[in-house]
């Protein structure tokens, strides 16, 4: 420690030979941690400063090399800024010595990691000169200025400006370099950027940096593994991307990551399935190339975040019907219906969408039923989230497609919860809720159990819903119940003859020819007879008559054959001129 204040004062000499000799002895000395803060203590900090201009290019070297070092250490980082060293590093980075440029950029790589120098080190003009160096054909000039850049990236401000001078390209190139510490610093410089904002996700693509991304899935290195499968995870938040990602060939890859040890890889490949599988074509294209295995698998990883992307991804590929049997055969109705008890909402949520939409399929309607989904569907009615409400009400409104199932469901008490969902002013929850009554309306035994549960009352408010879709079912509903003798007098004591016959006028052929068939049924009873023509039906009826639809016309056609059995009702179609579309349909 003695030589440190004669090398000190070398450094002040005006004969350069001194000057490099006392900054290459340092820059050798401060390579020991103990020295790095001897030598600032000392007052080594300025005169090496003041050498990184000197017009001896080996002198301004050695300075640069030392102050590198020194600023390793926390205490010092903040000493060499105040000492003005920004500048002349950033100078030293455009220097034609590529050992120099890869000194500068290593100090500041060092000082970069204090966010409040790296800030005013972008706004002292590092990145251009950065970024140049990333295309160097030196290695460890690339690497540290690399290093440097993946540094500054920590703060999103910096990302912007990195961005705004053409960083992605360079990076990109570096993707594809064989030297696995630059494609460290490079994927994970991409993964900042990727994650940062919609526009660099579309930048990277553009840049071409799909492929080489793809291709270090499959590399040794733990880490450019890691970084690369992540950045695509945040490439396919992307709906464009979500495509070419499967184009360039990534599924094979990213399937293959599910079956990793890597609990970081497992979660990010999950995840950039799951984005993809929001991508119908990508739908059977996961499938096709054996995704499905190992996704079931996932759902009984002790892992939350992990098993909630598998759960997601199976969701999205269930709307597919193939999928629909294949989930099935491979064995993901019972890990599915085990989530539906998870206590995360989120995960429940999952579950039971995908359940439902497996129970579009017919054999998995009995196979759902069977492996004890049912019970724990109906828990989920009486949950208090509206979206988990709708998705164990749209299970439970196909499962009830299966004619054994609606008696099932119904000794399994999801009447009542059903029941209770309809008017909760959630569009989603009224519209699956009516739907599920509607379909278990079709058996005898629940059409009574039904309306003795309450329901005609909110099925008849819903039907003056704004949402089409609601009242479309809500109509369905009521339409099955009245098939029942004294159903159809409670249908018209709960007051719903006026909205029947409003939506003999809606826009929805769909919902018109429903509101003629429930007339149709009601006007079987003779007091009915007498009130729907009190209320202003006949009008309308006859002019469904007219309607394109054929089933439209039959119904109405029989709503006024029923009618026509009064006496007065007969002059009343008479009079209003339904003889003539009557007769035009013999």
């Amino acid at each position: 420690r003695g030589a440190l204040p004669l090398l000190i004062r070398m450094l002040r000499s005006s004969d350069e030979g001194s000057q490099e000799q006392a900054s290459g002895c340092l820059y050798s000395l401060s390579v020991l941690a103990e020295n790095k803060l001897s030598i600032v203590q000392e007052g080594g900090l300025a005169p090496l400063v003041g050498l990184l201009a000197s017009p001896n290019s080996e002198v301004a070297k050695q300075a640069c090399g030392c102050i590198r070092n020194l600023a390793v250490s926390p205490q010092n980082k903040e000493k060499i800024l105040q000492e003005n060293a920004l500048p002349p590093l950033i100078n030293l980075l455009e220097v034609e010595d590529p050992k120099t440029q890869e000194l500068a950029a290593s100090g500041l790589r060092n000082l970069a990691v204090n966010e409040t120098i790296g800030l005013k080190m972008v706004d002292a003009g590092a990145l251009v000169p950065l970024i140049d160096l990333l295309t160097s054909q030196d290695k460890k000039v690339v690497e540290q200025s690399a290093m440097c850049l993946n540094n500054l990236s920590v703060l999103q401000s910096n990302c912007e400006r990195m961005v705004e001078e053409g960083v992605i390209g360079p990076l990109v190139s570096l993707l594809r370099s064989r030297d696995e510490k630059i494609q460290e610093q490079a994927t994970a410089i991409v993964n900042t950027l990727s994650s940062a904002n919609a526009e660099n996700k579309a930048l990277v693509v553009e840049e071409g940096g799909l492929t080489p991304l793809i291709n270090l899935l499959r590399s040794t290195n733990k880490r450019v593994q890691e970084e690369s499968c992540i950045t695509l995870k945040n490439l396919s938040a992307n709906t464009d991307n979500q495509v070419k990602i499967v184009q360039r060939g990534a599924l094979p890859a990213l399937i293959g990551l599910l079956q990793s040890s890597n609990a970081k890889l497992q979660e990010a490949a999950a995840i950039t399935l799951r984005n993809c599988s929001m991508n119908s074509e990508n739908e059977v294209r996961i499938v096709q190339e054996g995704g499905l295995p190992p996704l079931i698998a996932l759902l009984r990883s002790g892992d939350s975040k992990i098993q909630a992307s598998a759960v997601i991804a199976i969701r999205n590929l269930s709307t597919n019907t193939t999928n629909q049997v294949k989930i099935s055969q491979e064995g993901g109705i019972p890990p599915l219906i085990a989530l539906l008890r998870s206590f995360d909402p989120k995960m429940q949520e999952q579950a039971c969408a995908a359940l439902r939409f497996c129970a579009e399929n017919s054999d998995n309607q009995v196979s759902i039923v069977q492996d004890g989904g049912l019970a724990p569907i109906i828990a989920l009615l009486r949950n208090s989230d509206h979206k988990i409400q709708a998705q164990s009400a749209g299970a439970i409104r196909n499962l009830a497609i299966n004619v054994e199932n609606k008696v099932r469901i119904a000794q399994e008490g999801a009447i009542q919860p059903l029941v209770s969902l309809l008017c909760f002013s959630n569009d989603d929850v009224d519209e699956q809720a009516a739907g599920a009554l509607w379909n278990l309306a079709m058996n005898a035994d629940n059409r009574v159990r039904i309306v003795q549960s309450g329901a005609l009352h909110p099925c008849i408010t819903l039907l003056r819903s704004s949402e089409r879709r609601v009242q479309e079912q809500a109509l369905g509903c009521i339409r099955d119940l009245s098939v029942n003798p004294d159903n159809k007098v409670r249908v018209v004591q709960e007051g719903g003859l006026p909205h029947i016959i409003a939506l003999l006028r809606s826009r929805e052929e769909s919902i018109r020819e429903l509101a003629g068939w429930t007339l149709r049924n009601l006007a079987v009873n003779a007091e009915n007879k007498v009130l729907i023509v009190e209320e202003g039906g006949l009008v309308p009826l006859i002019a469904l008559l007219h309607s394109m639809n054929e089933r439209a016309q039959e119904h109405a056609a029989g709503a006024l054959r029923s009618l026509s059995v009064n006496a007065a009702n007969q002059n009343h179609i008479v009079q209003n001129l339904g003889l003539p579309p009557l007769v035009a349909l013999l």
